[in-house]
C-alpha cells in the first residue's frame, strides 16, 4: 500500500494515497493512518468539521487579548504628558491662538496651532533613526496671516464647489469661478 504525506501545520499526516485520491481533494477531508476503524485498504477515514460554537468564543479572547496589550503601559519612570499647550500669538482681531505639541512613547512630537488647524513641525525619525522636522512651516503667526500655507489642514471644503456658491447659517456666499462654473 502506498502513503502519501500531507503536511498540515507543524504536523505531517500519512494519507492513503491510492484508493481515497478523490477523498483527499474534498476539503474538510482527511484520511491518514491512526487508531480507529480501518477500511479495506488499511485507511482511517475522519472528517474535520468546524465547530461553530468556537467562533464567539474565539472572537472574545481576541478582543480580550487586545484590550489588555492595550491597556499596558509599559514606560519607566515620569509619565510621558502626551498633549502640551502653549501660546502661539495674537490675531489683529485680539484673539489668541495657541499651539499644541502632541507626543507618542517613540518620541514623535507634532506641533499643530488653532489657527486653520495648522501643522507647525512634526518630528519623525529618518533612515538613521535620528528625529526630524518634515514639515515645511513657519515659526510665527505673522508668518502665517501673510500667507504660508503649507501644512494648513484641509478645512469645511475639500473639493470643487458647484457653481462657485453655497449658503452657511442663511448666508449665500458667491465664489469666483475658477474651474469652469465651480470654485
Amino acid at each position: 500500500m502506498k502513503f502519501k504525506t500531507l503536511p498540515i501545520g507543524r504536523i505531517s499526516f500519512q494519507a492513503c494515497a491510492t484508493k481515497h485520491r478523490r477523498d483527499l481533494e474534498k476539503p474538510r477531508t482527511t484520511h491518514w493512518i491512526g487508531s480507529g476503524q480501518r477500511d479495506k485498504s488499511g485507511c482511517v477515514r475522519y472528517r474535520l468539521r468546524q465547530n461553530p460554537a468556537m467562533h464567539p468564543f474565539i472572537s472574545t479572547l481576541l478582543l480580550t487579548l487586545l484590550a489588555s496589550l492595550a491597556a499596558v503601559n509599559v514606560t519607566a519612570g515620569e509619565p510621558l504628558k502626551r498633549i502640551e499647550e502653549r501660546e502661539f500669538g495674537t490675531m489683529p482681531d485680539g484673539t489668541a491662538v495657541k499651539q499644541f505639541t502632541l507626543r507618542n512613547a517613540k518620541g514623535m512630537t507634532a506641533k499643530v496651532i488653532s489657527y486653520g488647524a495648522t501643522i507647525t513641525e512634526l518630528q519623525a525619525p529618518d533612515r538613521n533613526g535620528a528625529m526630524t522636522n518634515v514639515v515645511l512651516g513657519a515659526n510665527t503667526l505673522q508668518e502665517y496671516l501673510k500667507g504660508v500655507n503649507a501644512a494648513a489642514v484641509i478645512g469645511r471644503v475639500a473639493n470643487r464647489i458647484a457653481k462657485a456658491r453655497f449658503t452657511l447659517y442663511g448666508v449665500e456666499y458667491n465664489l469666483a469661478a475658477n474651474n469652469g462654473p465651480n470654485h
